[in-house]
């Protein structure tokens, strides 16, 4: 990827989502702030077609803004890693929505003077945030039993249903085998026995 990409990333971070104008607050590059508003169509596209593949995502940024492969491979590969970091950061936003919703709750039933709303509200809250397990309490994990495995060459053990008489069938086969390359390796051995007696014939024998 380009040099660039970390600043990408770190601003796709701040300003993928925020308003056009809270992008030129900010006072971004117009390169950097054209390629945001791209990888924000791509992402809000495929957030809302989450069975779309890699190549339905370049095919639309090719076809929409005229781009290369290599540059919509690119800003593919973007759009992945601000849906990674997007999904962390939205249930942190998610967190903090609630507990702002939270507190609204908690001052509209001081207003009505609602004891019930209210109570429901801290309830919510209680629950959402698990306040009532003690925090020192860790799960006791001397409770895990280790699986035991058992090694075996027995394919039903996997499930796999074996044909009767397969093995010795099997063992037949193996026999087989052996005898008939013990059968191949004779001729050669004779040939090569021939050979060198034939050779031992010729050769001169040294005069005395």
């Amino acid at each position: 990827m380009p040099a660039d990409t970390p600043q990408i990333i770190e601003a796709a971070k701040h300003y993928l989502l925020s308003p056009l104008k809270e992008l030129e607050e900010a006072k971004l590059p117009a390169q950097q702030t054209a390629r945001l508003m791209r990888l924000r169509e791509a992402y809000a596209w495929w957030l809302q077609n989450p069975r779309a593949e890699d190549k339905d995502v370049i095919e639309i940024l090719k076809n929409k803004y005229g781009m290369s492969y290599v540059m919509a491979y690119q800003d593919l590969q973007l759009v992945k890693i601000c849906l990674g970091e997007m999904s962390r950061l939205t249930k942190d936003y998610d967190r903090y929505l609630f507990r702002r919703r939270c507190e609204e709750g908690w001052a509209m039933a001081r207003e009505k003077n609602d004891a019930r709303a209210f109570a429901a509200v801290t309830a919510a809250y209680g629950k959402y945030t698990q306040l009532d397990k003690d925090e020192n309490i860790g799960p006791d994990y001397s409770l895990i039993v280790p699986q035991t495995f058992v090694i075996t060459s027995d394919p039903a053990a996997a499930g796999i249903k074996v044909a009767p008489g397969l093995l010795e069938r099997a063992r037949k086969l193996e026999r087989q085998y052996i005898r008939e390359a013990e059968v191949d390796e004779l001729p050669a051995t004779y040939e090569e026995s021939v050979k060198e007696s034939a050779s031992t014939k010729n050769k001169p024998t040294p005069e005395a």
